[in-house]
């Protein structure tokens, strides 16, 4: 439960939780992995170890404080800790809460973008719900780009939402990072 926190830290401050917010999944069908024990407690599992003596490896890495998630881990949650003694079970409920909501809007946004039977345009887009907007824009760029689209972040995305609504050039060209770029075409809504 403490990797899910930290994850959920992680991403909160990077401004990486619009998507993910759940932390780590259990199961991960796209990368294959399945984690067991990652709802499970570490130091029940440590316990479990010891009382059984199997023997365990600690990874050294988990205490290089030049990662972030490291220095989440050893400072950034005992001191949250100080000022709520729950803080692990208090941000898991809200991890989960806040993953189960990531969900319905995925899917509200795919049931979106199915609706639009591949006709795409300003004006359709501009009349959908702007917490969908950004999703259905990323579920394009899965379907274009496959895997390269894991590098466009949440910004990119929303620069484009936030042109939607105005008037400007007849195209606008939206650099997404990594060379991807986005055209939004206004003839004809």
């Amino acid at each position: 439960r403490l990797d899910q926190v930290e994850t959920f830290l992680f991403r909160l401050i990077t401004g990486r939780l619009s998507s993910g917010a759940q932390g780590i999944r259990p199961i991960d069908l796209t990368r294959r992995l399945i984690r067991p024990l990652i709802e499970v407690d570490k130091n029940l599992i440590e316990e479990y170890g010891l009382r059984r003596q199997l023997s365990f490896v600690f990874d050294s890495s988990n205490a290089d404080l030049t990662r972030t998630r490291n220095r989440i881990r050893h400072h950034v949650i005992p001191l949250l800790g100080r000022i709520n003694p729950g803080l692990v079970s208090s941000l898991t409920v809200v991890a989960d809460r806040l993953g189960g909501d990531d969900r319905y809007l995925e899917k509200a946004a795919i049931d979106a973008l199915e609706s639009a039977d591949g006709e795409i345009s300003v004006g359709w887009l501009s009349g959908i719900s702007p917490v969908l907007q950004w999703r259905i824009l990323r579920l394009i760029a899965q379907q274009q780009l496959g895997p390269a689209a894991r590098e466009i972040g949440y910004d990119s995305f929303h620069r484009v939402v936030r042109s939607l609504g105005r008037s400007g050039p007849r195209y606008s060209i939206f650099e997404l990072g990594r060379g991807i770029r986005c055209r939004v075409d206004r003839r004809g809504g």
